[in-house]
């Protein structure tokens, strides 16, 4: 699943999805433009979740959101 939105309304669709494990933050900083949240279909309901930096221009982190 990709979905690509603007940043503010992203915790309200992450919201509408069944179990995530481990469970993303709530809310997502302004400054940030650099992490991609994936989310992957495990068997059963639910997904996991984990946050890749993006590293593609000067300046982005290497941290996930905290």
């Amino acid at each position: 699943m990709l979905i690509c939105w603007k940043h503010d309304y992203i915790g309200a669709i992450v919201k509408h999805l069944q179990s995530i494990d481990p469970p993303p933050r709530r809310g997502w900083p302004e400054e940030r433009f650099d992490v991609v949240w994936v989310f992957v279909g495990g068997p059963g309901s639910g997904y996991r979740f984990h946050q890749v930096p993006q590293l593609l221009l000067a300046g982005d982190l290497a941290t996930p959101l905290g």
